[in-house]
């Protein structure tokens, strides 16, 4: 945020007079946000999935040491259905985080194919 503070089209829109609130909302954040949108996307599927190994120190419950059991007792069925749900998450999340950023940055435009 403090580097999109001291950008030229800040300065710009500060000369012509625009209020400040507008300033820091419509430019500054937004442009502030776009990386933090944008590392949101394997969030989704790690808040599901957390650290195995912490998990089994701990003895949380959570899908870790479910899939690391899975595999160990070789039952492919519950193995490959958390596996589908992670690989569907990631999609997901990757899915939203382009829809947001697309949303917060009016410079991404989409490309029109020509044939």
């Amino acid at each position: 945020m403090l580097d999109e503070i001291t950008r030229q089209y800040v300065l710009t829109a500060r000369a012509k007079g625009v209020s400040e609130r507008t300033i820091i909302y419509k430019y500054c954040l937004r442009a502030a946000l776009n990386p933090v949108v944008s590392g949101l996307a394997g969030s989704l599927s790690k808040l599901f999935s957390g650290s195995t190994i912490s998990a089994i120190v701990m003895n949380m419950a959570i899908l870790g040491p479910v899939l690391y059991e899975a595999l160990k007792t070789q039952d492919m069925y519950l193995a490959g259905t958390i596996l589908l749900t992670q690989g569907f998450l990631v999609v997901l999340g990757t899915l939203l985080s382009d829809i947001v950023l697309a949303w917060l940055d009016p410079r991404i435009r989409y490309a029109e194919r020509s044939n």
